[in-house]
């Protein structure tokens, strides 16, 4: 009776075993067909990490972005005479905003505006504005450092005459010093045209602030 008692116990532990076994290996197979779809999902998601890395890439590398734009806001203030009994005061501003097409090339436009004001001894003073607008190309040799030329357009009253045009290539360069975006410094121009010169001066220097240069 012992005998049979502990046949049957070994065989309820034996098939119990087995059940175990089997359902074990059931479950592995399981997860092991959830794996790839795991993989799957993380490939997806190495894609869409990888395309949006190489679009962010796209965009640095495109033409126009905002990272290319200089601004400058220049001025100049100078008091000078024209002989015994004539001084002239001259007030100017010239913002700019230029496009690097290479990082160290850039082309722009710089719209102008000047005030003049004459106190001529035993006549009345005259008051006058020229409004003008400069286009120009820009080489930056070093950091602080850049070349400048291009072409003024100006419209004012010249040597007491009606309003007219006087116009003139200028070559010239600037100095700007600073951290960060934001600098300071001067700017420089020849005036290539006669006439001009006998209005503006044969150099125009101009201050203020450079932004992204």
């Amino acid at each position: 009776m012992r005998n049979k008692i502990l046949v049957a116990l070994l065989s309820f532990f034996f098939v119990l075993g087995l059940s175990v076994d089997a359902e074990a290996q059931s479950r592995k197979k399981k997860k092991g067909k959830q794996r790839p779809a795991k993989t799957e999902e993380s490939d997806s998601g190495s894609q869409r990490s990888s395309s949006q890395r190489s679009t962010r890439a796209s965009e640095d590398q495109s033409f126009w972005t905002k990272d290319k734009l200089v601004y400058d806001l220049l001025g100049d203030f100078r008091i000078s005479g024209a002989g015994p009994n004539i001084t002239i005061l001259k007030f100017g501003l010239k913002p700019a905003v230029s496009y690097k097409v290479l990082p160290r090339l850039s082309f722009g436009i710089a719209p102008k505006i000047e005030y003049y004001f004459w106190n001529i001894v035993d006549q009345e003073d005259i008051n006058e504005f020229d409004l003008g607008v400069e286009t120009f190309g820009r080489f930056q040799v070093l950091e602080s450092i850049y070349l400048q030329a291009g072409y003024d357009f100006n419209n004012g009253i010249f040597a007491f005459t009606e309003r007219t045009w006087l116009n003139s290539a200028v070559v010239g360069g600037g100095y700007m010093t600073g951290f960060g975006k934001w600098r300071y410094g001067a700017q420089a121009l020849l005036n290539l045209n006669e006439e001009r010169r006998d209005q503006y001066g044969v150099i125009e220097v101009w201050f203020g602030l450079t932004y992204n240069l």
